[in-house]
């Protein structure tokens, strides 16, 4: 799997969905990751969108808890998106930039506490229509991506490194396996979410 969606990392992996990676604080709201994996050098923390960053909505800020001097200087960009992010609305209108910025800002504590490599996987779908119908327009979809790259671009070589990768490639990645389970299992999922 996580060769699949173009990570080296050394095995073997325990995987756990919905994972909560806690602050170096109690209290308060803490990040929950859609699924964790462990490895023996590396913790990879991935958020997948399906819907969500083609839906109008509001997005959630920062308190000042956030700018605690806790995160080490080698999250310079992250944290330079977290001051950009509480200084200037609307400089994503697609991706959900703060939640990601959380994201890492929880991994960055959970790997460090284990001595580990932390790396943040961007999973996203590319839906043609929402579940009601209506479709997604394409410009939309160019918009999301030009946002993802620029956040990309933007917290390139943290210690939390952010990795990007859509639902395509990696079942693409999946159906090219050499273990016939694993191909079966891409079919299956082209079957049911297709198109991705």
């Amino acid at each position: 799997m996580l060769e699949a969606l173009g990570l080296e990392v050394a095995g073997p992996a325990t995987l756990r969905l919905e994972q909560c990676l806690r602050f170096p604080w109690r209290g308060g709201l803490h990040p929950w990751l859609d699924a964790v994996v462990e490895t023996a050098d590396a913790i990879v923390a991935i958020e997948s969108k399906r819907y969500e960053p083609f839906r109008s909505g509001k997005r959630a800020g920062f308190s000042s808890a956030y700018l605690r001097p806790v995160w080490g200087t080698d999250m310079e960009r992250f944290l330079a998106q977290r001051d950009l992010l509480m200084s200037a609305g609307g400089l994503y209108a697609s991706l959900d930039a703060v939640q990601l910025v959380k994201h890492a800002l929880g991994l960055a504590t959970q790997a460090r506490k284990r001595r580990k490599r932390a790396i943040l996987v961007y999973l996203h779908a590319e839906p043609e229509a929402r579940p009601d119908g209506r479709p997604i327009t394409a410009e939309k979809i160019v918009s999301h991506r030009h946002e993802r790259d620029r956040f990309a671009a933007a917290v390139a070589d943290d210690y939390v490194a952010f990795h990007v990768t859509d639902y395509r490639r990696l079942i693409m990645n999946l159906a090219a396996s050499a273990d016939p389970a694993v191909r079966l299992h891409a079919e299956r999922v082209l079957e049911r979410f297709a198109p991705l």
